[in-house]
């Protein structure tokens, strides 16, 4: 019994054993399972930290890549900086340097406007005598008149002549100059083609009345417009009032004038009186092709270059020609629009090449002419006849031929039509001699015998500056100095060896 109680109880102790090993090894499964789990867990922590790391490492490799670009950049931004500095630096010298002009610059400032109120005060004494000789009381005005007026003696092409012109100021800087003005023809002429100026010439210095030679070298000449200016360096600084000025504006037909100088040789500063007969007068016959004057003030040879003056003693015009025959009263030259044109270019000193060259020859026709240029026994009175063009020069050459009517031009940059004709209102096409260079004009006309009116655009950029001199003198219609004149329009001057 005892024998069986301690078998029954040793199976016992091995059952429970066995439990308790069974729970034991339940339990090493258990803390395995949650030591895996831990372990997992830890992994999976680790791997987390891992992440973040490389991400915190990643982060780290751009921030310093960024600060290592930065730290490259930082030599460029410090030159900039540099450079920076010194345009500064150097822009605070150029201050310092033009403050320490300032005082030298007020100075000429100072200087400047000295000048320009010592000119004006000039310009002012000026006037001032120059409307002091200039009043209506006609007396007043022919004793100044007699100073400003000067006959010139001359010698062209081995003959000794005599013509009349006037001493001439716009400012107080034109005295100094001793401007003097006469006819182009008194100083130079084209003779068998051939261009010839003035060898030798006199003019009398009217404030020491003894006869002066003049440089040759200082005479500058328009010869279309028939006008010469020569720098006499006679100082007029204290007679200003030997000087005579261009009128304000173009007097009306019919308003007084007076033609000065020396007709014939025989009457030294000699003053006819006359009325204007035209303001713009279109010589007939083509010879003379500016805007002229036409008066019926007598004037014969020796009166070439004097002046024509207005009622007040300005000049309208310089006289230059007149019809032969002892049509004394019928004379006349470039007006003051042509004068102020071209005196403009001359008192730069230089002959004024810059006009623009026409090459046209025309002529006023008779009704009987121009009938046939018209369908209706009524037309216009509008128009030149083309004689002839200069088949080398002219801007006209594709449009125009011999036998046309050239009646009218428009400006094309302004709109101003000009219409060619000898009535009120219509000008010689002369007046475009004194257009800028590369005008663009449009012309209406009539082609021989077509009857149809036409219009061809023109550009005007031939000067005399391209063309020979023989083109640029007096009543040479632009074509040659050899044509036969069929007129007895003439230049006058008079021959001293007699």
């Amino acid at each position: 019994m005892a024998n069986i109680l301690t078998n029954h109880e040793t199976r016992l102790d091995s059952h429970e054993i066995q439990i308790t090993g069974n729970k034991l090894l339940a339990e090493t499964a258990l803390s395995r399972t949650n030591a895996n789990q831990s372990l997992t867990d830890y992994n999976s922590l680790m791997m987390n930290k891992n992440t973040d790391k490389i991400t915190a490492l990643e982060t780290t490799v751009q921030s310093n890549t960024d600060k290592i670009t930065a730290l490259e950049l930082l030599p460029v931004a410090n030159t900039d900086k540099i450079t920076a500095l010194e345009t500064t630096v150097q822009s605070n010298t150029d201050k310092i340097t033009a403050l320490e002009l300032l005082p030298v610059a007020n100075t000429d400032k100072i200087t400047a406007l000295e000048t320009t109120v010592q000119s004006n005060t000039n310009d002012i004494i000026f006037l001032q005598n120059s409307k002091n000789s200039s009043t209506d009381n006609s007396s007043i005005v022919f004793s100044n008149i007699k100073k400003c007026v000067s006959q010139i003696a001359f010698i062209l092409n081995g003959g000794s002549y005599i013509g009349s012109g006037w001493f001439f100021a716009e400012n107080t800087e034109d005295l100094v100059k001793g401007y003097y003005i006469t006819a182009a023809h008194c100083v130079m002429e084209i003779r068998n083609n051939n261009y010839l100026k003035t060898t030798f010439a006199y003019i009398q210095n009217p404030i020491t009345n003894k006869w002066t030679s003049i440089n040759v070298n200082n005479i500058y000449i328009d010869g279309i417009a028939d006008v010469a200016l020569i720098q006499t360096n006679i100082d007029f600084t204290n007679y200003p009032n030997y000087c005579l000025q261009l009128a304000d504006k173009m007097p009306e037909a019919g308003t007084q004038c007076y033609v000065v100088g020396n007709p014939g040789g025989l009457n030294e500063d000699s003053i006819s009186s006359g009325c204007i007969r035209d303001s713009h007068y279109t010589e007939t016959s083509g010879y003379q092709i500016t805007d002229s004057i036409h008066v019926s003030a007598p004037g014969m040879g020796g009166n070439s270059g004097g002046p024509i003056l207005n009622p007040h003693g300005k000049v309208i015009a310089i006289y230059t020609f007149g019809l032969g025959g002892g049509y004394e009263c019928f004379g006349g030259g470039s007006n003051i629009d042509v004068l102020k044109s071209t005196l403009s270019v001359l008192k730069t000193g230089q002959n004024n090449k810059s006009k623009l060259f026409l090459g046209l020859y025309w002529t006023i026709p008779s009704p009987f002419v121009m009938r046939a240029f018209y369908n209706s026994p009524i037309f216009d009175v509008k128009g030149v006849y083309i004689n002839s063009v200069n088949r080398s020069y002219s801007p006209f050459v594709s449009k125009l031929s011999p036998g046309d009517l050239l009646l009218s031009c428009s400006i094309n940059s302004t709109g101003e039509v000009i219409e060619f004709g000898g009535t009120d209102h219509q000008r010689t096409p002369g007046v475009l001699l004194y257009y800028p260079q590369g005008t663009v004009i449009t012309i209406t006309y009539i082609k021989n015998n077509q009857r149809n009116i036409m219009n061809s655009q023109i550009t005007l950029t031939k000067t005399y500056d391209s063309v020979p001199n023989t083109l640029d003198g007096p009543l040479q219609t632009g074509l040659s100095g050899d044509i036969t004149k069929k007129c007895i329009l003439v230049n006058p001057k008079i021959k001293l060896d007699r």
